[in-house]
């Protein structure tokens, strides 16, 4: 039964944006590193908070670049599109624009808040941290993952309930499942 579908965006400081002279997020990579590099010059420590562990944030950027994982049953990462989508992205890294790894402990909320890392990529259950943190929410704002030279792609997840055939309990799990896919059950727990 199908629970909940996201997608991951770019979640960026409005303020700092604003206040380097970015007026509109990034609809391009030409966008996102141009913002990148005035958030940086105006004050924060990076222009944004990319992973040097998360496929799900880098496989965006190589399917926006008409690149793929898998052809024929063949890897495909040496292809020209990858390889210009892991250039673009490792050029974060080189030019300072993003952490070159993640410190023990490290909280991205936090950095978030305090401008530290002013942008980053993921999915909506960081708007609720965010939040809770205190940033006051006029503060920051999402936009769609910036365009490659295909498309604008993002990676979609999602979450699905299911009974398994051999469970000793399937009908207390079905009723569970009807339960969590309850209208009023989504209000809640979304709150």
């Amino acid at each position: 039964m199908p629970w909940y579908v996201e997608t991951r965006v770019v979640y960026y400081r409005k303020d700092l944006a604003d206040k380097a002279g970015v007026t509109s997020p990034p609809a391009s990579w030409n966008d996102l590193t141009t913002m990148a590099e005035k958030l940086k010059a105006s004050g924060s420590k990076y222009g944004i908070n990319l992973q040097t562990n998360d496929w799900q944030e880098l496989l965006p950027f190589i399917w926006s670049a008409g690149g793929d994982v898998m052809k024929n049953g063949k890897f495909t990462l040496d292809s020209p599109q990858a390889v210009k989508a892991l250039t673009f992205y490792s050029d974060f890294f080189k030019k300072g624009l993003t952490r070159g790894s993640t410190p023990p402990g490290f909280d991205l909320v936090q950095a978030f808040a305090t401008g530290d890392d002013p942008m980053f990529i993921s999915g909506p259950w960081m708007a609720g941290l965010i939040t809770k943190a205190g940033l006051d929410q006029s503060k920051w704002a999402v936009a769609p993952m910036p365009r490659g030279d295909k498309s604008a792609t993002s990676f979609v997840g999602g979450s699905d309930w299911v009974v398994f055939k051999n469970s000793k309990s399937q009908d207390a799990a079905w009723k569970f499942v009807q339960f969590m896919t309850q209208k009023d059950t989504q209000v809640s727990w979304y709150k």
